[in-house]
């Protein structure tokens, strides 16, 4: 079998195990991220309600809703971001395809 033969039967693989390594990728760092904010909020809180502290219900309430909204802000936009990321490279993946599959039939 000749070297481009076996590149072209090669090309179909790669792209299927590219295409699940992405989004495992994806996955990942998003876990990965999250995590890192879990722990990021639980020191910040800690940090925050010292026990010799007389605070008030009303001030642990908004340091909860504090964490809740930063969390959900920083979470989500990642998440928001890594999902652009990958419908952008899904699409111009597919642009790709298209182009390549109309330069060969002109």
């Amino acid at each position: 079998m000749s070297k481009k033969n076996r590149e072209s039967q090669d090309k179909p693989r790669a792209a299927a195990a590219e295409g699940q390594s992405r989004w495992a990728d994806y996955f990942w760092a998003n876990l990965i991220f999250f995590a890192f904010l879990a722990v990021l909020c639980f020191v910040v809180r800690a940090s925050c309600d010292a026990p010799g502290d007389d605070q008030s219900p009303a001030i642990k309430i908004v340091l909860d809703q504090t964490f809740w909204f930063i969390g959900l802000l920083f979470g989500g936009g990642f998440l928001l971001v890594t999902l652009f990321d990958a419908a952008y490279e899904f699409f111009a993946g597919k642009a790709e395809e298209t182009s390549a599959e109309g330069g060969t039939r002109a």
